[in-house]
Order: structure tokens, then C-alpha cells, then sequence
């Protein structure tokens, strides 16, 4: 995500000054809801040059959107609204696909319904080197979301849900009540 990625950096010659191209929107959203804006979005370019995927361009067009006094669910049900709108106007044949409500799936329940592994338990990434490659120097986070993409992404067809991601993905999410260990955070996943 934009967390590893590297600003891209260049020269403008007639001014004498470097430009960056931005790589999240996030900052500048989060800083109009901390000083009174409640409900927030933009539509805008972002470039990653953090590596190369199959699953991603270097430059897209993101959505971002935050809503101040507004728990998850309520925003999951505001992003199945959104979909269906999109859905409707641009490909009418698959509205029936996108009607809420979506299902919710729990991360760690299908990492380990998918692979037998409860990623709570996990201490060390060295733990999985029997199921996915693995460097030395990879992070546990990282090495479980190696496991999920391998293993669970793929058989995802949505739209669903992915909900309740461990603390250790998102330190700065908030908990759930009832389970400290997760977060009350959620991914839209369409056909892996």
C-alpha cells in the first residue's frame, strides 16, 4: 500500500525546484475532517514505485473518502449503496450481482478455513516457510498477506466483505469491543 511506497521525484529545470507526484490522498483528507470538515472525498491520480505487480499500475485513480462520526458498518453499507449506483448506471446487466446486503467474511476465519493457520497464534514469519517463499528479513504482517493472496484471494468471487483484520495490519484502526486482537476495518474484494 501507499505506506511502502516511495515519493516519485523530479526536476523542474526552469524553476530550479524538485516536484513529487503524490502517492496517497489520504494526508490531505485527514487533515480537512481533523479541522471540521465531517464528510470528505477526492477523486485524484496517486503513483507507486514501490515494485512491480501484475495486479496493480504505477499510476491509477483513486476514490478516498472519510466521514467523521461514522463507524464501519455504517460505511459498508454506504460503500454497497455506492457500488450499486455505479453498477446500475455504467454495466446495468450485473445490478442483481451488487445488491446488498454483501456477505461479510472474517479474515481470520478464511485464512484458516483456506489454509489451517490462526494468524493470532502467529508469532514469526519463519512459521509459514512450509506454506508460502519467505526472505529473512520479511515482516510477519507481510509474510500472513503472502499466505492470504496465495491461498484465499483467489477464491474470492464478491463482492464481499473482508472484515476483522488483525491489530498488527492496522495499529491505527480502531479495536473491536469484543476482540482486541482485531479491527474494525474492512477491504471490498471482487474476483480474487
Amino acid at each position: 500500500g501507499g505506506a511502502d511506497a516511495v515519493p516519485f521525484i523530479t526536476h523542474h529545470e526552469a524553476l530550479d525546484i524538485d516536484l513529487y507526484l503524490r502517492i496517497s490522498l489520504e494526508l490531505h483528507l485527514k487533515r480537512l475532517v481533523v479541522s471540521g470538515y465531517e464528510k470528505v472525498y477526492e477523486i485524484g491520480k496517486v503513483f507507486r514505485n514501490e515494485g512491480m505487480s501484475t495486479q496493480h499500475l504505477q499510476e491509477f485513480t483513486m476514490l478516498e473518502f472519510y466521514c467523521a462520526y461514522q463507524e464501519y458498518r455504517g460505511l459498508m453499507e454506504f460503500v454497497e449503496r455506492l457500488y450499486a449506483h455505479v453498477v446500475e448506471k455504467v454495466f446495468p446487466d450485473q445490478k442483481k450481482r451488487f445488491q446488498a446486503p454483501w456477505p461479510r467474511i472474517s479474515y481470520v476465519d478464511i485464512v484458516k478455513q483456506k489454509t489451517g493457520i490462526d494468524v493470532l497464534a502467529l508469532k514469526d514469519p519463519q512459521e509459514l516457510k512450509e506454506k508460502i517463499d519467505i526472505d529473512p528479513s520479511i515482516s510477519l504482517p507481510r509474510a500472513i498477506d503472502r499466505l492470504y493472496k496465495k491461498y484465499v484471494r483467489p477464491s474470492l468471487k464478491g463482492p464481499v466483505f473482508l472484515i476483522d483484520f488483525p491489530l498488527i495490519f492496522s495499529p491505527l484502526a480502531k479495536k473491536k469491543e469484543n476482540d482486541p486482537r482485531l479491527t474494525e476495518r474492512f477491504v471490498v474484494v471482487m474476483d480474487g
